[in-house]
């Protein structure tokens, strides 16, 4: 007889709906099946994150420092 925290666990078994004859559910299918939500969801996340994150960064190199002037191009394109 399983326990009601392992059958709480249990619900989250995604191959819960094959055929009969191929149905178990069990603890580690819902422990993997939770596994791979988590694995997604951090994926997805940090896609997300680099996609719309501030991923702006600006440096500013000096390798002569004996130089009064710095040239400076700018090419902005509309």
């Amino acid at each position: 007889m399983e326990s009601s925290k392992e059958g709480g666990l249990l619900k989250f078994d995604f191959f819960r709906y094959t055929p009969v004859r191929l149905r178990e559910q069990t603890v580690l299918g819902a422990i993997l099946s939770l596994l791979v939500l988590f694995v997604a969801g951090s994926i997805v996340y940090n896609h997300v994150d680099k996609a719309f994150g501030d991923g702006i960064k600006s440096e500013l190199l000096f390798e002569n420092l004996k130089m009064t002037d710095v040239e400076v191009n700018i090419d902005i394109d509309l």
